[in-house]
C-alpha cells in the first residue's frame, strides 16, 4: 500500500501558499502605488527641466543679441534682448509654480531669477 501523506501537512502547504499569496498580493499593491509617484515625479522633473532650457535659451539670445548690437551698432539684434526682458519673469513664474512644495529648490530659482536680472539690469537699451 502507497501510505499518503499526512492531512496536516497538506494543510500546512495549502496555508503557507495563501499566505505568500496574499504577501505577493500585498507587495504588488506597494509596488503599483510608488509606481505612480515615481511617474508624477518623473513629469514634475522633465517639466523643471523644459522650464530651465527654456530659461537659458532665452538668456544665449539675448546675450547673442547684445554681442551683435555691440559689434554692428544694429538694433535689430537688440530683439532677442527685448524678448527676454518681456519673457524672462514668465518663465521663472512658471518654473516656481513647477515644484511649490520645494523650498531649496525655490531658493535657488528665486536667486538665479535675481542674477539674471541683474544681467539684464545692465542692457544696452
Amino acid at each position: 500500500m502507497i501510505k499518503l501523506p499526512n492531512k496536516h501537512f497538506y494543510d500546512a502547504v495549502v496555508i503557507i501558499w495563501l499566505t505568500l499569496s496574499l504577501g505577493s498580493v500585498v507587495l504588488a499593491g506597494i509596488t503599483w502605488s510608488q509606481l505612480g509617484r515615481l511617474a508624477s515625479t518623473g513629469r514634475q522633473v522633465i517639466g523643471i527641466g523644459e522650464d530651465l532650457d527654456r530659461i537659458l535659451q532665452l538668456l544665449l539670445d539675448a546675450e547673442a543679441g547684445a554681442r551683435g548690437y555691440v559689434i554692428t551698432g544694429d538694433k535689430k539684434f537688440l530683439e532677442p534682448l527685448n524678448q527676454c526682458v518681456t519673457n524672462l519673469p514668465v518663465c521663472f513664474d512658471t518654473l516656481a509654480q513647477a515644484a511649490p512644495d520645494a523650498a531649496g529648490f525655490l531658493d535657488q530659482a528665486a536667486a538665479m531669477h535675481a542674477q539674471a536680472e541683474v544681467c539684464l539690469a545692465g542692457r544696452l537699451i
